[in-house]
């Protein structure tokens, strides 16, 4: 049997150093994207120009089939399914996306990234000398970089490396625990638990038996603010902030989405969890109408609660937006662009974590709007010009 860290290092190098060709010479793209396909066109030979053919023959089947899956998910007639399939084999896009952003013509997609592009276009803009940096790879490293300069963040009370056991380093006994592997994203691994009342060596052991092998991380249980705990439901509610660099080299912020639970007995906000996202007003701090992450749904009210969401604010907004662009530019310069996990907790913005290839869809869906229409998009744009003449390199960790 091939043991499932072995798959995943396989999954990482595949999705990681493949990206797909939207066509087989030519390619369909949104015009902001064009510079990174012209220069993935440029270095195709006859072997990648048959496996575009072959590619492209295969997703005229698939799509078939997603768009009858999308389709009953979200309610579609035969016209729309129709309608859907046509724009998907003309802008070679998934079906989903045709889904979240209401895409009625092709032309509406010349402003919205694909949702299998983001990595490959992250990685376009990316500074070589960031691409295995374990700052961002890495929940340890990320995370004993805040303590070092005093970011607010969970504070580490225990971790696990290898075959080492459980070490604890500063719990009290009967202290909530946010336990999560110091290597994933998704919420995938993320759990909560509640320590016994007891010594550190019956800590440890506890911690051991529930948790017997790989690498973890165990963080205080984060009390979300006040002002969310009616739409928070179990779970801690994030903004994701995504920066990129600017024309000047400096920090600045091109998306802003609240993230919410949508169901009571989740602890994670995010869409694997069937999260629901708001967008939200950059300069006010005030939250949008929420819809549903990866389904169909809007909601003015929090669907669990009924608290009120469109029109509230984020606590501390400026606070919030300013750790984002000032962790950025004072600790993580190297990096073009970084999406940050940042939570509104009852003791002020605390770091959650940070992505090097931040996925766009949740800006796209919070909005409906592309973010090539956005300032995003023309920075994306930007960078591409500005890297696409450099080797492309091998990235072996996500």
């Amino acid at each position: 049997m091939i043991p499932e860290r072995s798959v995943r290092q396989v999954y990482d190098l595949l999705r990681l150093n493949f990206a797909i060709y939207p066509g087989v010479v030519e390619f369909r793209s949104a015009p902001f994207l064009d510079r990174y396909y012209e220069a993935m066109r440029a270095r195709r030979g006859p072997v990648r120009i048959a496996f575009n053919a072959i590619f492209w023959a295969v997703f005229q089947i698939v799509i078939l089939i997603r768009a009858r899956k999308v389709g009953r998910k979200w309610n579609w007639d035969q016209a729309r399914c129709k309608q859907a399939v046509r724009i998907c084999n003309a802008r070679f896009v998934d079906p989903q996306d045709i889904a979240l952003y209401d895409i009625r013509q092709a032309d509406a997609l010349d402003e919205f990234m694909r949702r299998f592009e983001h990595i490959g276009v992250g990685r376009a803009i990316a500074n070589p000398d960031t691409d295995h940096d374990p700052a961002i790879t890495d929940k340890r490293t990320f995370y004993a970089i805040c303590e070092e300069h005093n970011l607010p963040h969970p504070r580490v009370i225990a971790e696990r490396t290898g075959d080492s056991g459980w070490k604890v380093k500063g719990a009290l006994p009967g202290t909530p625990l946010i336990v999560k592997p110091e290597r994933g994203s998704g919420g995938e691994g993320v759990s909560a638990i509640d320590l016994p009342s007891t010594g550190r060596s019956d800590i440890e052991l506890h911690l051991d038996r529930l948790y017997p092998a790989g690498d973890w991380l165990a963080q205080e249980l984060s009390t979300v603010h006040e002002d969310l705990a009616d739409i928070a439901c179990d779970a801690l509610p994030t903004v994701r902030i995504t920066t990129i660099l600017n024309e000047s080299n400096d920090p600045e912020l091109v998306t802003a989405v609240l993230r919410l639970p949508a169901a009571t007995g989740v602890i994670v906000d995010n869409a694997h969890a069937g999260g629901i996202c708001c967008a939200v007003d950059w300069d006010t701090g005030t939250v949008a109408k929420a819809r549903k992450s990866s389904g169909p749904g809007e909601y003015d009210r929090h669907p669990v609660t009924g608290a009120r969401i469109t029109g509230r604010s984020v606590p501390d907004w400026r606070a919030l937006k300013d750790l984002a662009i000032h962790t950025h530019r004072d600790h993580f310069a190297l990096h073009t662009q970084i999406g940050w996990d940042i939570a509104a907790t009852s003791r002020g913005p605390a770091l959650i974590e940070a992505n090097a290839r931040p996925n766009v869809r949740i800006a796209q869906r919070a909005t409906m709007r592309g973010i090539g229409a956005t300032r995003h998009g023309e920075l994306i744009r930007f960078h591409l010009e500005r890297r696409t003449g450099e080797k492309r390199r091998l990235l072996t960790k996500a």
